[in-house]
């Protein structure tokens, strides 16, 4: 899942300061609409002055896969998101 997190708010809240965090907002969505069935789990995080997006996966064994093996250790999700972004504005050829 991928989420846009507006500026001024963390990506993750600080354990035992209560407060909220992009993190608990999309958990509790996720939750309300699957019924308690489903969880997320932050695959990056963005600083709190900055607004972008966020990757969200479901399960833990592929967040910790996607973290130690791929395109976000080799800094390259940003340009994959990027891309995908301009290929779905672009219009579609029926031809």
């Amino acid at each position: 899942m991928i989420a846009e997190k507006p500026a001024g708010l963390l990506t993750i809240g600080d354990r035992g300061l209560g407060g909220t965090s992009f993190y608990k907002i999309m958990l509790e969505h996720v939750k309300t609409t699957s019924k308690g069935k489903e969880r997320i789990y932050v695959v990056h995080r963005l600083d709190r002055e900055v607004s972008g997006l966020i990757y969200f996966q479901s399960r833990r064994r592929c967040r910790s896969n996607l973290k130690t093996n791929g395109p976000l250790q080799k800094n390259s999700i940003m340009p994959l998101l990027k891309a995908l972004l301009t290929t779905m504005q672009e219009p579609y050829d029926h031809g």
